[in-house]
């Protein structure tokens, strides 16, 4: 599984608009944006100093971007930040809050340069939104410090007309406003409502001229839904944006976007919401000359504290066009969106991905009628460099799905070769460096990057980049993968693959051996069964050319048990390396063996190359327990062997190679299902399988009863709940998905955003049930689109109704302890609503850390004649204690020992049975002793995890 793919951080697949670009600025947010008919842009949002404090922040901007004027300015007392900004004579008017000594909406008049020429504050309250009238007039929404909402209207000095609030429910606020009937005016806001159950509506006031209220409306729908602008569509048809949010779900990471039309008298005349991954909150919306809209806010994957923006387009009775996301990895949001004179969209928020730091900087973006922003672009065709000139030659093999990379200032954008070794980067104006990312080290480019300058808009710069062989050699890579094992059924493990060398790979075989409980059934390509090797001849394999195939193999019923781990591994030839042996290692090579015999296991480690010269670490797990952790020194030949009575507890013996060994071998080995019955199960899949090198694959899984059809899994698993695993480590995702509608699917699509945790650099394409392409955007949105596919339904095909895709990508070396990599899959069946997969998670942390550690036992008074009995064993929130019954009855007396043997509990009660509660017991493994009348009658052990 060693096939790198095309990673854009803005996908955009053609040219088709010549003025597209993204600029940042030194203000932090802009929150409103004015296109002057010129196609230059002006914006006001606020400037944050290094101590905290906020200013008001204003920018003029020319058509490129490039800053004509630009004013940060406030009193040194208050926190000051422009909500809205509208034309005033030759100025602008901005329109903001003061806070810090209470809460104001204040007004401020600039000339054209930006220059401050007097303001003040105008009445109580926060400033959320307003609009500008054709008279000059101001209409403001926002909330009033009471609680209620707030709808103002000033005349175009600023000076305040009327205002009024409003309370329909707990914290009513004002949205946006709107002139939107005959001498009157839309209120647009939410409240807390209190029946039958808390959660938040919306409302729409109707006020005339002089600030009366006309009329009210108000929307509850079981979800929370929270408004955030309201626009005009046609005489008789207005347009609310906004997301929803499910109300039972405090951490509110499920928030979709929202669209409700209503007619003139607020009557709902359609609702739609749109059920994309991860939380999406809108903050501006337009309506364009033919009725679509055009929606702006922000992104970011479930549980993730890093955002994007995101730009979409809907048709006039709310069908989803297009959405695009936007930024880099370290948080980006979108406030507002204007349509420009010329065509296309102009869009201004905050970044903090782009620039020399990681500080918030006013963000502009530029881009066509269809989201895309960049116009420049870097063509040119990857070729292998045969004659070692460093030019393309006619003749020479075009390098396909090669990486390309074009870094500079702003970030760093890629492109991915075709079939005939040509890519496309589309990238600013500006300096930049380009290189390739071979799939191999047995690749090298003539130069390490080549430099490319665009000053100009709308440039195209042709070139070709000839890469050499670093190593004439080739180099085979092998995935093995099945979507899911049912005992008793047949199932179907797909086999991919690939060289990724330089040099041609004569014979090339392939061999699969199956888990001792799978009985091979069948292939589409031929094999020999040599014992339980199952060996597929491929003969040669060209340079970068690679394929798959399939083959059957039936799960035992009988000697299984639901939920027990199955490992099949496959191996490719030729295996040979030929990179350079580091002078570090010292020929030393380690190798794990082990065997369940009766109510033991037995662990055997071998060296069989050089003497070591230094010891390496080894640990011994039984399930999340340590049973040994601890070093080993073997000379040449030697070996050694451990002896354990798990008990049925899953065993894991894992060991370090010595330094400077070639490959990324870490010899590793799991015994499931020994010692007794039952067994433990869920265990053999928390930590890496030793299938580093590219030669070898290893793929386990869980066998399944009834299943999800439709879900994703990360392995390893990792250790406890939260999946502690440490920084760097590769997963492997499986997203699985069946046609479980009533008619053949012809397109299936998976969207998939990554946590900005793991490293898109690294992303490797493994097997896949069905051909298909990919696209990447923003920060790490995948899209696997399977186009044509013809995936009949369940009811009419079971076993041809299914998918999968399978990848592995890395996490950065760098995350900090307890970063959480979580997130889910939607999964589009022709363009139906998605179907969401359940999450997967995976924090960052030294595994081991997180394991038991046993113990040797105190020393306890009395002889125990019966084994403590826990349900459930290991634990989350509490587990029920069991015991016999003592001579006469209780009471009975609970000691709890930690696992340094510290007495933490101790308890009396009067019948021979305990609920144990979690409450302050951290994830540890406790020892409990049960005693009458000072006799012990039961000891056992708990794992609260």
């Amino acid at each position: 599984m060693r096939q790198r793919l095309v990673l854009i951080l803005l996908c955009f697949p053609f040219l088709l608009f010549s003025q597209g670009w993204q600029r940042y600025y030194s203000g932090s947010r802009a929150f409103s944006l004015q296109a002057l008919p010129d196609g230059s842009l002006t914006l006001a949002g606020n400037a944050v100093d290094s101590g905290g404090r906020s200013d008001w922040y204003w920018l003029h901007a020319d058509a490129l971007g490039q800053v004509v004027a630009e004013q940060k300015f406030g009193d040194a007392l208050q926190q000051e930040s422009a909500q809205l900004i509208v034309p005033a004579g030759n100025g602008w008017r901005i329109y903001g809050n003061k806070t810090g000594i209470g809460d104001s909406i204040a007004s401020v008049a600039l000339d054209a340069q930006g220059q401050p020429m007097g303001g003040a504050s105008m009445l109580e309250g926060l400033l959320y939104n307003g609009r500008a009238a054709s008279d000059g007039s101001v209409l403001l929404a926002g909330s009033a410090p009471n609680g209620k909402s707030l709808c103002a209207k000033t005349d175009p000095d600023g000076q305040l007309i009327w205002s009024r609030s409003d309370s329909l429910g707990f914290f009513t606020t004002g949205r946006d406003v709107l002139y939107a009937h005959a001498n009157g005016t839309w209120l647009l806001g939410d409240f807390l409502s209190g029946a039958p159950s808390p959660n938040y509506d919306f409302f729409l006031l109707k006020i005339d001229a002089s600030g009366q209220l006309l009329d009210s409306k108000t929307y509850a729908w079981p979800d929370d839904e929270i408004p955030s602008a309201i626009v005009q569509q046609a005489p008789d048809r207005w347009i609310i944006a906004g997301s929803v949010r499910n109300a039972a779900n405090p951490a509110y990471i499920d928030e979709d976007l929202m669209l409700v039309a209503v007619d003139a008298v607020g009557d709902t005349v359609w609702r739609k919401h749109y059920p994309l991954t991860g939380y999406q909150q809108l903050h501006a919306a337009k309506v364009l000359a033919n009725g679509n809209l055009v929606l702006a806010g922000e992104t970011r994957p479930e549980f993730s504290g890093s955002r994007n923006a995101f730009l979409a387009q809907v048709d006039p009775i709310g069908n989803l066009l297009w959405y695009k996301t936007y930024g880099g990895i370290r948080g980006d949001i979108f406030w507002d969106v204007v349509t420009m004179p010329e065509g296309g969209f102009a869009l201004a928020g905050q970044t903090a991905s782009f620039g020399e730091d990681t500080a918030l900087k006013t963000w502009l973006v530029r881009t066509d009628s269809t989201g895309v922003v960049w116009s420049n672009r870097i063509s040119g065709q990857v070729a292998f460099d045969e004659v070692e000139n460093c030019q393309t030659d006619a003749q020479e093999l075009s390098l396909a799905n090669w990486l390309v990379a074009a870094s500079g200032a702003v970030g760093t954008f890629y492109g991915y070769t075709d079939a005939d070794g040509r890519y496309d980067v589309l990238v600013d104006t500006g300096i930049w460096a380009v290189s390739v990312l071979p799939p191999s080290g047995y690749w090298v480019a003539c130069a390490d990057s080549i430099p490319v300058a665009m000053y100009q808009l709308g440039e195209t710069t042709l070139l070709d980049v000839p890469v050499q062989a670093a190593y004439h050699c080739p180099l085979m890579q092998v995935d093995l993968s099945t979507p899911y094992l049912r005992r008793c059924f047949e199932n179907t493990y797909t086999v991919r693959y690939q060289n990724s060398g330089s040099a041609i790979a004569e014979n090339v075989w392939i061999a699969v051996i199956p888990d001792t409980h799978l009985t091979p059934i069948g292939s589409n390509l031929p094999y020999v069964l040599a014992g339980d090797t199952l060996l597929f001849e491929l003969g040669p394999v060209a340079p970068m050319q690679g394929g798959s195939f399939v083959l059957t193999a039936l799960l035992d019923c009988e000697n299984t048990v639901p939920g027990q781990t199955h490992c099949s591994e496959a191996f490719i030839l030729p295996d040979s390396l030929c990179y350079a042996i580091s002078p570090d290692w010292d020929g030393a090579m380690l190798e794990v063996s082990g065997l369940c015999a009766g109510d033991s296991v037995v662990l055997h480690v071998a060296n069989t190359g050089a003497g070591m010269q230094n010891p390496v670490a080894y640990v011994i797990t039984e399930d999340q327990v340590i049973f040994r952790q601890a070093q080993l020194f073997l000379g040449a030949g030697q070996d050694t062997t451990f002896v354990l009575y798990p008990g049925g507890a899953t065993v894991t013996l894992m060991v370090q190679q010595t330094a400077g060994f070639p490959g990324n071998s870490t010899p590793t080995l799991v015994i499931e299902g020994c010692g007794g019955f039952p067994f433990s199960t869920g265990y053999a899949l928390q930590f890496p399988t030793d299938d580093g090198d590219p030669f070898h694959d290893l793929e386990c899984r869980e066998n399944i009863g009834s299943f999800d059809p439709n879900d994703k899994t990360g392995l390893p698993a990792g250790v406890t709940e939260a999946g502690y695993l440490a920084a760097g480590s590769a997963i492997e995702y499986l997203i699985r998905f069946q046609n479980t509608g009533t008619d053949t699917a012809f397109r299936v699509e998976i969207r998939d955003t990554l946590p900005p945790g793991l490293d898109l650099a690294t992303l490797e394409q493994g097997a896949a049930s069905h051909a298909y392409r990919l696209e990447i955007s923003g920060s790490g949105a995948l899209r696997f689109v399977f186009d044509p596919i013809a995936l009949p339904d369940s009811f009419a095909n079971p076993v041809a109704s299914q998918g999968f895709v399978k990848y592995r990508i890395n996490t950065h070396k760098g995350l900090e302890d307890g970063t959480r990599l979580e997130n889910r899959a939607a999964i589009y069946f022709d363009f139906n609503a998605p179907v969401l997969t359940e999450y997967t998670l995976h924090t960052i942390g030294d595994p081991l850390a997180y394991l038991l550690v046993d113990v040797v036992e105190p020393n306890l008074p009395g002889t125990a004649v019966s084994s403590l009995k826990a349900t459930p064993n290991p634990f989350r929130e509490s587990t029920l204690l069991e015991w016999p019954e003592g001579k006469g009855g209780g009471p009975y007396r609970v000691q709890i020992w930690d696992n340094q043997g510290r007495l933490i509990r101790e308890t009396e009660c009067r019948e021979a049975a305990f609920q144990l509660e979690m409450d302050e017991l951290k994830e540890n493994m406790f020892l409990i002793r049960v005693s009458h009348s000072g006799e012990t009658i039961a000891v056992g052990r708990v794992v609260r995890h």
